[in-house]
């Protein structure tokens, strides 16, 4: 899209700094560590009653949580490693 494209290009323009990527595997894997490390970026700390309120709540939403289907990017004529 136009805005994708957009936010591409201004950040090739010099203003990487000002974004933070977070990989949907490793965010699947560890969102707490994630958030941390999102956190960490911003230079907010994570407090104790902070992590552990994510913690509860990933527990709490993650037990009703549908399976996602397995899906095969190839089937779509993408490869997930350029993604």
């Amino acid at each position: 899209s136009m805005a994708t494209e957009r936010a591409l290009a201004w950040r090739q323009d010099g203003r990487d700094d000002r974004f933070y990527d977070i990989d949907f595997r490793a965010m699947q894997a560890d969102p707490i560590g994630e958030v941390r490390g999102l956190y960490a970026w911003l230079g907010e700390p994570v407090s104790d009653e902070f992590e552990s309120r994510m913690h509860a709540w990933w527990k709490a939403n993650s037990e009703n949580r549908e399976p996602a289907p397995a899906r095969d990017p190839a089937a779509f004529g993408l490869d997930l490693d350029a993604i």
